[in-house]
């Protein structure tokens, strides 16, 4: 039996008991989406909140004028479809009307699941909807660490090889609308195993944290750099022609060797050899041939 159909068996007084008892927030708006009546939950998150104050106010008068319109159309959709409408959404102080953006902090946003269910005749409204909130934005903290953590690599605090390649799909898939073409720079850490054999695991992988950090403080702030494998790192550069790309491959191979960077008590340089391969320098029919030119390519600066 649907939600409305039992609100709608059972005594008024039943039903404000039964919406009472919810461990969610729960509201009647009409059709205009004013709120006509307001049931808090045991489980409320924002305790010191009257949540009964906003019977009688709509939802223009609550919210800020585009997510009032939002969620109007969902009322409008449970209404005009007779199912439950599910809408996910954030709210921060400047989703909510002046009176009420103290509710949160001025940088916090807070993550409501709604569900909007069709209800008739409720205490003499010819067509309602009953609205359903529940605080979910502790579910989506977690979820978004848990992406953040698949998304970057844990060793380098580079972007992770599965993030490397969804962003390859997503650009190939979107190089058509862009007018400049993207490059990609595939670096290899030479000779990376005799480090690893001479100073140990734990000290060559802190020599793969600092080569990290310093590929990212020398590419440009709109490259997006990912370790692919091993010591292996690649760099996506928007908008960037090979000819510029093989430039800033040479700055940056020129500019580690330069450096000395301490694995255990020495001071070393880092040789590294870099391939470079252009997005439209051939005609790619699968989203990482590119990233296979820039493998193949490492070491030379030409056209290939």
């Amino acid at each position: 039996m649907k939600k409305a159909e039992t609100l709608q068996s059972i005594s008024s007084n039943q039903s404000h008991a039964l919406l009472s008892a919810l461990p969610y927030n729960a509201f009647v708006f009409t059709e205009q989406g004013d709120c006509i009546e307001a049931f808090v939950g045991n489980e409320a998150t924002v305790t010191s909140f009257d949540y009964k104050s906003l019977v009688g106010l709509s939802l223009k008068q609550m919210l800020s004028p585009e997510l009032a319109k939002r969620l109007q159309n969902h009322i409008n959709k449970a209404i005009k479809s007779d199912l439950t409408e599910t809408i996910i959404h954030p709210v921060s102080a400047a989703d909510l009307a002046p009176e009420f953006q103290t509710l949160t902090g001025p940088n916090e946003t807070l993550w409501f699941e709604g569900k909007a269910t069709r209800i008739s005749h409720w205490e003499g409204e010819a067509s309602a909807v009953m609205w359903l909130s529940s605080d979910i934005t502790l579910t989506i903290s977690r979820e978004q660490k848990i992406k953040a953590l698949i998304e970057m690599d844990a060793l380098t605090g580079a972007r992770s090889r599965r993030s490397l390649l969804k962003d390859l799909r997503s650009a190939f898939k979107n190089k058509e609308a862009s007018s400049e073409p993207y490059s990609l720079l595939y670096i290899e850490v030479r000779d990376y195993p005799t480090y690893k054999k001479d100073y140990g695991l734990v000290r060559s992988e802190n020599l793969l944290k600092q080569l990290s950090d310093f590929f990212q403080q020398h590419l440009n702030s709109s490259s997006k750099l990912y370790r692919f494998e091993g010591s292996d790192f690649v760099a996506i550069l928007p908008d960037t022609p090979y000819e510029v790309a093989c430039s800033m491959a040479k700055k940056l191979t020129e500019k580690l060797i330069n450096t000395e960077i301490e694995i255990g008590h020495h001071a070393l340089t880092i040789p590294i050899d870099v391939g470079v391969a252009e997005s439209h320098s051939h005609s790619a029919s699968r989203p990482l041939d590119v990233l296979y030119r820039a493998n193949e390519n490492v070491g030379k600066y030409h056209l290939s």
